[in-house]
């Protein structure tokens, strides 16, 4: 979901959004991680998870590994030559969300992923932004 938003966020810089996102790297990780993507992103860290639990997002359990699509998403982007290794020091489990919260602080969008390939369509989140007045920053 990142890079798609990384390969985006000029134009929601134009429609006056920031592009922010939560990991649970390091700090210098996460800095990284961002940067090589796109230097226009605010790219935080959150190690212990405190951010993940206060906003309620999820991890994937039985279910959610059970999932055939699960499999097929990951054999796509295997495919596509993304290479991804475990880490042990990070909760492989942890799913993640999208939100869109407007300039005076209301949540004007939610998605919580239900598996690590469960993102909301760019389409969908450009519309969201286009829907609302945002002030520039």
């Amino acid at each position: 979901m990142l890079d798609r938003l990384a390969q985006n966020t000029e134009w929601f810089i134009e429609h006056g959004a920031k592009v922010a996102a939560v990991t649970m790297g390091k700090p210098y990780e996460a800095k990284l991680f961002c940067a090589q993507r796109n230097p226009d992103i605010v790219c935080l860290s959150n190690p212990d998870q405190s951010a993940y639990k206060m906003y309620r997002i999820g991890r994937m359990g039985v279910r959610e590994m059970l999932d055939p699509a699960l499999a097929l998403n990951g054999a796509r982007v295997t495919l596509k030559g993304y290479k991804s290794s475990a880490r042990t020091d990070m909760d492989m489990l942890q799913l993640g969300a999208t939100f869109i919260i407007d300039t005076d602080g209301s949540l004007r969008f939610v998605h919580y992923n239900r598996n690590q390939y469960d993102h909301p369509e760019m389409a969908k989140l450009q519309a969201i932004v286009e829907g609302f007045r945002m002030k520039a920053y």
